[in-house]
Formats: structure tokens, sequence, C-alpha cells
């Protein structure tokens, strides 16, 4: 291998081609996330308990 091979390997910047893959990875995810709140929003509709319904402790929320 040559040593300007190797240097234009070492110094390539990503391709306007992967920005493009980025953001439509990014897009995806975000849109996937949407429907799926949309999804949970309404399965969880009809279960409220009301003013007795306890909400549990911040360790459990942040371990969920």
């Amino acid at each position: 291998m040559s040593m300007t091979r190797l240097r234009y390997q070492l110094t390539d910047t990503e391709p306007v081609g992967g920005a493009v893959t980025t953001a439509a990875a990014l897009i995806a995810t975000l849109g996937a996330a949407a429907g799926f709140w949309v999804i949970a929003v309404d399965q969880m509709r009809g279960m409220d308990m009301g003013v007795a319904t306890r909400l549990g402790s911040f360790a459990f929320f942040a371990a969920s």
C-alpha cells in the first residue's frame, strides 16, 4: 500500500451520501418512536384508576 493511499484513507471525510443516510435513519427512528407512542396511548386509554392511582417511587421510574 502506498503512503499516498494510506494518507488519503486516514484523512478521508464522510461522503455526502453518508449524511443523507444518517438523516434518513434519524427520520425513520423518530417516525417509529412517534408511531409507537400513538399505539401506547391508544392501549392505555381507559386504564385510569382515578385519584387513588399511586405513581410509585422515583427509583422505580428511573429503573423503568
